[in-house]
């Protein structure tokens, strides 16, 4: 059973990249959620009263910190994967001259 969870997970990575996931669940899944949930907070806060206006400008922050994350993750996603590149390349490039220059 494990052995098949992971080949199901493996499957799905190489469907589904985890940087495909967060593209595809921001704007869908966590963007409403942190505006809802930071709306909610804003209402229920005890001992405070804030207008709909306000309430609605949580929303909005909330909204933007999920955005603001989830960018953040994907540059820090793309800088890691040219860096692996770079370093595959780079191990090519020396296999490559230790094979056209011979031993001494």
């Amino acid at each position: 059973m494990k052995a098949l969870l992971h080949r199901g997970i493996d499957y799905l990575q190489g469907k589904f990249p985890p940087n495909r996931i967060a593209v595809l669940l921001t704007p869908l899944v966590f963007v409403p959620v942190a505006g809802a949930a930071s709306a909610w907070l804003a209402t229920h806060f005890p001992g405070i009263t804030f207008s709909s206006d306000v309430i609605t400008g949580f929303a909005a922050a909330g909204a933007l910190s999920a955005l603001t994350g989830a960018y953040k993750w994907l540059d820090g996603w793309q800088a890691d994967e040219a860096s692996l590149n770079e370093r595959f390349n780079a191990e090519r490039i020396i296999e490559a001259e230790a094979k056209a220059s011979p031993p001494k």
